[in-house]
């Protein structure tokens, strides 16, 4: 039984690296840094349960469990919306250096250089990565709280979304922990359950590479997440672009504003705040609000964040060959997550999508011409 389980995860990890290897390559404009690390992650994860099949002596639930929780760790962390890729490359190594320690143990049981392992140990050491998982994405909690600025520019009703989907699937890791861990010191029937864990963590992990791959917050709730987005941009232009009975003075400030950002595009800068406008415009941050809010019927972040989008959608037609994330840095947004629900709420869709569907138009119109 063992064995048919590590083989159908060596069967799927192959799948689902053929798949972001298409991604990578045929479409190099739709990777990032996520699908990238997740094909090596993938590879890692097919080494060290190759080498563990090869070690018969080795190949039991609990080692099967603590291959897949290696893995999973490091794809959750960085999938996750609390950590950007930069902060969360210290954690991911620490899950990659434990991963190898445990690839070269395999390698040496193989050839009885050392001496086997208890299957508690495996068990173990699933709850010490899964505590570690725990509080680096608290610490990312924390850190991004401190920042009200940063919560502000990403969209507190998205972020909201972002962190409950970070939640299920954290408490999905600890209760398949907890379960094997909690039926580790059974005999039989303890390899079942933990042997089932380890399924439960792998369907886990499979998730988590899905939400890389099809870049979505959401994996088994496709309606959910789409009406949440229509909700929110309801909620955002639902307001009449025109008002009849707009105050003058608000119409000057806002066309000073309109000025300043088709001119001097502010937009661009990440770090731009409603107080960066007031010695442009002449006028105090009250009135600029109140100005941007009854003639378009939105806040300054969602005003910022539509021009954004447009210049984003002009530079892709302008230079075709620019990745998601490129674009994302180039138009002011500070992380891919906030660009990502920009523009799907601008544009109805996500930002892969609408330049895959455009590269579409551009190579049927050379093929016309």
């Amino acid at each position: 039984m063992n064995l048919v389980v590590a083989v159908s995860f060596i069967v799927s990890s192959l799948i689902m690296m053929l798949l972001l290897s298409l991604k990578n390559t045929r479409h190099k404009e739709l990777s990032n840094h996520k699908s990238k690390f997740s094909f090596w992650a993938l590879l890692v994860f097919v080494l060290t349960l190759s080498s563990d099949l090869i070690d018969h002596r080795s190949l039991y639930p609990h080692t099967l469990l603590l291959d897949t929780m290696l893995t999973l760790c490091p794809v959750m962390l960085l999938s996750s919306s609390v950590w950007n890729h930069k902060g969360c490359v210290r954690g991911i190594a620490v899950f990659w250096f434990l991963n190898s320690v445990l690839l070269l143990y395999y390698v040496l049981d193989a050839f009885s250089l050392v001496t086997p392992l208890p299957p508690s140990f495996f068990v173990y050491s699933s709850v010490f990565c899964v505590l570690a998982l725990c509080l680096l994405i608290i610490y990312g909690i924390w850190n991004l709280l401190r920042n009200v600025k940063v919560i502000l520019r990403w969209g507190g009703v998205w972020q909201i979304v972002s962190l409950n989907v970070d939640t299920v699937y954290l408490m999905s890791v600890i209760l398949i922990v907890s379960s094997a861990l909690g039926t580790a010191g059974l005999n039989r029937t303890g390899d079942v359950y933990v042997l089932v864990s380890a399924v439960f963590a792998w369907l886990t992990l499979l998730a988590l590479l899905f939400r890389v791959l099809c870049d979505n917050t959401m994996v088994f709730s496709h309606r959910m997440e789409r009406r949440i987005i229509e909700s929110l941009k309801v909620s955002v232009v639902g307001v009449p672009n025109e008002v009849t009975k707009t105050d003058t003075a608000y119409q000057e400030i806002y066309d000073r504003i309109v000025a300043h950002f088709e001119v001097d595009k502010p937009y661009l800068r990440s770090d731009l705040i409603i107080d960066d406008l007031v010695k442009v415009v002449f006028s105090n941050k009250l009135y600029i609000s109140r100005a941007i809010s009854q003639i378009t019927g939105r806040n300054f972040c969602q005003f910022v964040n539509y021009y954004r989008i447009m210049y984003s959608v002009e530079t892709f037609r302008r230079n075709p060959e620019l990745k998601v994330t490129e674009l994302a840095g180039l138009s002011g947004f500070n992380s891919l997550v906030s660009f990502s629900m920009a523009f799907r709420l601008y544009m109805n869709e996500n930002p892969s999508d609408w330049i895959r569907k455009e590269r579409n138009r551009r190579a049927k119109r050379g093929q016309m011409d």
